[in-house]
C-alpha cells in the first residue's frame, strides 16, 4: 500500500520527468540593444529590408538567404509583399512626442504614417515597446506572451527584437516550454538627395 506521501513523491517526480522531456528552447542571439535618451537619436533613413542577426550579435546576410522582415510591415499594416519588396528606404523624424515615418521607392515618397508615445508604442528601458503582452494561443493550453521592441545597435542601425516565451500543454497532451527571441537589423543608411 502506498503512503500519501510516496504518493506525492511519486507524482512531482512524474510531473518532473514529464515537464524535462518537454520541448524547451532558448534565445541565442539577445544582444542588448544600446539605451535611447531621446527619441531623436532615431533620426535618420534605415534599409526597409532586416538583416537577421546571427548567435554572436552581429548582423549577417548569407547568399539565397529569404530574409522575412521589413521595417514597413510594423509601420502599415495590410501592405502586400510585393509593396514591401519595393520599399527601399524609411526614414525616420522624430517630434517631442511621436515618430513620423516617410516610405520611398526610387527616392520618391509613396506612404506616410505618424506614432504617438501611449498610442502605438511606449519607451522602456531605452527603446521603443511595441508589446502585445499576453496572448491567447490556439493549439496551446497554458500562457503565450509575445513583445515587439524597436532600438538602437551599437552600430546606430535600427534593431527590432521578437520575444515569444510560451509554457503549457499542446492539444492537452505534449508540455512544452519555449523561449524564442529573434533580432534584425535595418542598415542606416544616407539619406537620398531628394528625400
Amino acid at each position: 500500500m502506498m503512503t500519501k506521501g510516496r504518493y506525492i513523491r511519486n507524482l512531482l517526480l512524474l510531473i518532473s520527468v514529464t515537464l524535462l522531456s518537454a520541448c524547451i528552447s532558448f534565445p541565442k542571439n539577445s544582444e542588448k540593444f544600446i539605451t535611447i535618451q531621446q527619441l531623436s537619436s532615431l533620426d535618420g533613413c534605415y534599409r526597409n529590408l532586416g538583416i537577421p542577426v546571427d548567435s554572436s550579435g552581429i548582423p549577417t546576410y548569407k547568399e539565397g538567404m529569404e530574409p522575412t522582415i521589413y521595417l514597413s510591415r510594423f509601420i502599415w499594416e495590410g501592405l502586400q509583399d510585393y509593396e514591401e519588396f519595393w520599399l527601399k528606404t524609411i526614414k525616420l523624424q522624430t517630434t517631442y512626442d511621436g515618430i513620423f515615418f516617410t516610405g520611398f521607392i526610387e527616392n520618391e515618397e509613396k506612404l506616410t504614417a505618424s506614432w504617438h508615445i501611449n498610442n502605438e508604442f511606449i519607451i522602456r528601458d531605452g527603446r521603443l515597446s511595441l508589446s502585445r503582452g499576453f496572448v491567447f494561443p490556439g493549439v496551446l493550453a497554458g500562457l503565450l506572451w509575445e513583445s515587439e521592441e524597436l532600438g538602437l545597435d551599437t552600430a546606430d542601425n535600427l534593431k527590432f527584437r521578437f520575444d515569444q516565451r510560451a509554457s503549457g500543454l499542446i492539444y492537452f497532451l505534449w508540455p512544452v516550454m519555449m523561449w524564442l527571441v529573434e533580432d534584425r537589423v535595418f542598415e542606416k543608411i544616407n539619406c537620398p538627395l531628394s528625400v
